[in-house]
């Protein structure tokens, strides 16, 4: 079973560090005493990260790989998933690369935006022969039943040959979806249109398309751990709040539980963000609500000071996992939700 993150590149290597803090993650990975063994896969920009800071991330322990060109025939294949923009496109064909790469090898696979706050290589021993998606959401995928891959390019063809019937019938088969979140890990999705490859498997999940596993059967290997796919909905996948967060010895807990992993993803990352800007700029703010969406002068402040200076994820895995903790933000006075955290 392997441990395995897709990326790619559009910029150079100071550039995607800041987006993508991979060589901090290798560092901080090492620090905890946690395994590195990951294989890195590159579907483009490979060649344009510097050799210096390739062999800085092998030095961790990562192994890189460049799919450029398997990449490239998909891409070509798959032409009328361009209406998506690159992004989107290249995650919905990841899922065809990795199974090219692994060719019936089982996988765990993370988003580039995890940070680990328990060892990879544990969470893989814990979850050998699970297949799921982590409440919808492929910042965690486990496939170990390797029909998920079959599933999901027939569907993937389905929805591309005629995008607006697909995703108008996946619409008319959304009843229950409410439920399908919490019992089958479903995610949920509010655009008519497919759009992205989480919409899709959130579709395939709902109406048991794709193999997965019961969500108390996976929990039920992992009891001391607690796991959200996105922090800033905590409280979707799990009902034992109010949370006591603390950090020992580097390891991050709510209540009793580890954190299994922290996802930044883009939203938590503006988030915590935001709170480093009223750290520096705003101490009026200090200590009250510090509001999730653009509502309210504080934000307005915000969006003005992230327009000038830009969004680095690299500063706040920087700020929160090196130089303090979340200690000062996940409190039910500075939280955006009351009653989530003590």
């Amino acid at each position: 079973m392997r441990n395995t993150i897709v990326l790619w590149s559009g910029c150079g290597s100071d550039q995607f560090e800041e987006k993508i803090p991979l060589h901090f993650i290798g560092q901080r990975n090492a620090k905890l005493g946690f395994s590195n063994d990951i294989d890195i896969l590159f579907l483009q920009g490979y060649d344009r990260l510097e050799e210096s800071y390739r062999k800085d991330l092998q030095s961790c322990g990562f192994k890189l790989y460049d799919l450029k060109d398997t990449y490239t025939q998909l891409s070509d294949k798959y032409q009328s998933l361009n209406r998506f923009g690159d992004f989107e496109k290249k995650c919905f064909l990841r899922w065809l690369v990795l199974k090219e790469f692994y060719a019936g090898e089982t996988i765990v696979h993370y988003d580039g935006d995890v940070v680990f706050n328990e060892d990879p290589l544990v969470l893989q021993q814990k979850l050998s022969g699970k297949t799921f998606v982590l409440q919808g959401c492929p910042a965690m995928v486990a496939i170990c039943n390797t029909a998920w891959y079959e599933e999901y390019l027939k569907n993937l063809d389905l929805f591309v040959s005629d995008i607006e019937q697909y995703s108008s019938d996946a619409w008319k088969m959304r009843d229950g979806w409410q439920l399908s979140v919490k019992t089958k890990w479903a995610g949920y999705r509010d655009r008519n249109v497919i759009s992205s490859d989480q919409d899709l498997i959130s579709h395939l999940l709902h109406t048991d398309q794709l193999p997965q596993d019961s969500p108390a059967e996976i929990l039920s290997c992992v009891p001391e751990h607690i796991f959200f796919e996105n922090a800033l909905c905590i409280e979707d996948a799990n009902d034992d709040f109010p949370y006591r967060y603390r950090r020992t010895e580097g390891i991050d807990y709510l209540n009793d539980k580890r954190v299994a992993f922290w996802h930044i993803q883009t939203d938590f990352n503006i988030y915590l963000y935001d709170f480093i800007i009223r750290k520096q700029y705003l101490l009026m703010f200090a200590g009250s609500t510090l509001r999730y969406g653009n509502k309210g002068l504080e934000k307005f402040i915000h969006r003005f000071i992230r327009k000038i200076k830009g969004v680095s994820r690299y500063d706040v895995y920087k700020y929160f996992f090196q130089e303090y903790d979340f200690s000062e933000v996940l409190t039910n006075q500075v939280w955006w939700q009351n009653g989530i955290f003590v």
